[in-house]
């Protein structure tokens, strides 16, 4: 399994699971990582959850590797 800290080490990672390159990609996560609050608390208050917010299980990895691994995921 990759981490963020290999992610920065080694920046072809990056390309060859997203197609972007590596500065753009760290330039999108901060950028997502800004609105994510928000996001968060707009998913968790939507009328028709069925779970108290804060239910459910945590994130294990870092918005980075998430969305590396949802990138491989789709091609």
């Amino acid at each position: 399994m990759f981490t963020e800290e290999k992610l920065h080490k080694y920046p072809a990672l990056i390309r060859a699971f997203t197609g972007v390159p590596a500065e753009e990609f760290w330039d999108m996560i901060e950028k997502m990582e800004v609105k994510l609050p928000d996001y968060e608390t707009g998913r968790h208050t939507q009328e028709d959850r069925k779970r108290a917010m804060g239910a459910g299980r945590k994130f294990d990895q870092s918005l980075a590797q998430r969305s590396c691994q949802l990138s491989k995921g789709m091609n």
